[in-house]
């Protein structure tokens, strides 16, 4: 500030203060918002013309421009429970597991498809009855001397 100015800010009461603070204040927002008819007049003003608030867009992704219509497999596929070999050495000797029986036992929670998976080892001749059998499985049954019957599914 010049020294001039200071001085005059001496002489002035609160009001007119107030007042000239005011016009500066109009000024500066004047200037600010000031287009000029040549754009490069002043690079500085241009970067407050070019100044972005937010994001504005861009270029939507494939995923969201590809419509949402065609095949789904949900309603059509096969949803299996299934029972690992080493829970079914828990039945007793030569008995007979359905699934049924396993949902009785709490193995499975629906006796709908039941698929019976190879981890674990069976000592014991059972005798299983299943929607399906993991390879392992079925030569684990058999090798045991039980028996791994399949059935059919409505």
């Amino acid at each position: 500030m010049k020294s001039r100015d200071k001085q005059n800010l001496k002489n002035l009461s609160v009001e007119e203060m107030q007042s000239q603070l005011h016009q500066d204040r109009e000024k500066m927002f004047k200037l600010q918002f000031k287009h000029s008819t040549t754009p490069l007049a002043n690079p500085l003003e241009m970067r407050t013309l070019r100044r972005k608030i937010a994001m504005e867009g861009g270029q939507i992704p494939l995923a969201r421009r590809i419509p949402k219509s065609g095949f789904s497999n949900v309603q059509f596929e096969k949803r299996y429970e299934w029972v690992n070999l080493e829970t079914l050495a828990k039945f007793p000797a030569n008995s007979e597991i359905n699934p049924e029986t396993l949902k009785k036992s709490g193995a499975v929670k629906c006796a709908c498809l039941v698929k019976v998976l190879g981890h674990g080892e069976i000592k014991h001749a059972v005798k299983v009855s299943a929607h399906a059998f993991s390879k392992s499985a079925k030569e684990k049954i058999e090798k045991a001397g039980g028996t791994a019957t399949l059935i059919k599914a409505a």
